[in-house]
């Protein structure tokens, strides 16, 4: 059990930060995910408790610090030309995830 990042918003700041890992624009160093977990918030651990992070980042003022981890094992993001993309577990055959994101 933990906490994770399940989904980005399309247009909220994670997911503007992975566009522009995704671009790789000069200076971006840091993005967030699907499949990352939530280690602490503002230097708190939330030892994996949804609930614990809801109520520190709800009761945080001013800007709030997030730990994530990326597991070395598990799904990776795969973007394709165009911007289409999906997630798949790692090792994945190209040719099946180009099919599953509308690739011929």
């Amino acid at each position: 059990q933990g906490c994770g990042i399940g989904e980005l918003l399309e247009g909220a700041s994670a997911w503007e930060a992975l566009q522009e890992a995704l671009e790789a624009r000069p200076g971006q160093k840091m993005w967030v995910q699907e499949g990352d977990e939530l280690l602490s918030v503002n230097g708190k651990p939330i030892s994996g408790n949804r609930d614990n992070a809801v109520e520190i980042i709800m009761e945080a003022e001013g800007p709030i610090t997030l730990k994530l981890s990326r597991p070395r094992r598990g799904n990776v993001k795969v973007v394709f030309p165009g911007g289409l993309s999906v997630t798949s577990p790692r090792r994945a055959p190209l040719k099946a995830l180009a099919e599953s994101a509308g690739y011929e």
